[in-house]
């Protein structure tokens, strides 16, 4: 009777420790839908990846590129052939600092996805639930005349930000794009 106390209690730690340990490597993990979770993590170890991919696929592909492209540019030995103008092309130094500062550009973008942009800072404005007679639910602001008029101005300041940015991270990727084959060291 104890034995077998002792070893469900053991297995249930063992259940709970792989389960932390898939929901620190990032597979989507719910108590709710165990079987969903179960399906998961089977797929993870039979294909090295999972459906929950899917829902945001874009900043897996950027998890997965960012720390090698950060490690490349740290050991780099040299830069793609063409990359100066004819008459600096035996400048290596020159072309080694330009490389760098093409690299920079990738993981910035890089990065600015996988971090969703977060260092720019979205106006915040108060909403109250309203509640209207046919039972639906919506939102209304929750401010003073002068507090919307200040926070459409700061929200244009904030638009104005994320397409400075948006141009900023399609830069990077273009720059993935085009030297995508120089990618080797």
């Amino acid at each position: 009777m104890i034995i077998s106390l002792v070893l469900n209690v053991v297995l249930l730690l063992v259940i709970l420790a792989m389960l932390a340990r898939f929901r620190a490597s990032g597979i989507y993990f719910s108590w709710v839908n165990l079987s969903g979770t179960c399906e998961r993590i089977w797929d993870n170890i039979r294909r090295g990846w999972n459906v929950s991919e899917y829902w945001s696929l874009d900043g897996v592909v950027c998890k997965f590129i960012l720390p090698r492209l950060k490690e490349f540019k740290e050991k780099i030995h040299g830069h793609p052939s063409g990359l100066l103008p004819d008459e600096k092309a035996d400048d290596f130094e020159s072309g080694m600092k330009e490389w760098r500062r093409i690299l920079d550009k990738m993981i910035f973008s890089f990065e600015c996805i996988i971090n969703d942009n977060e260092d720019i800072e979205m106006p915040h404005m108060n909403f109250k639930t309203v509640d209207s007679a046919n039972g639906h639910c919506f939102l209304e602001h929750d401010c003073t005349p002068e507090e919307e008029i200040k926070h459409r101005a700061d929200m244009k300041v904030y638009s104005e930000k994320m397409d400075v940015r948006q141009k900023e991270i399609q830069e990077g990727l273009q720059l993935f794009a085009e030297y995508f084959q120089s990618l080797w060291d």
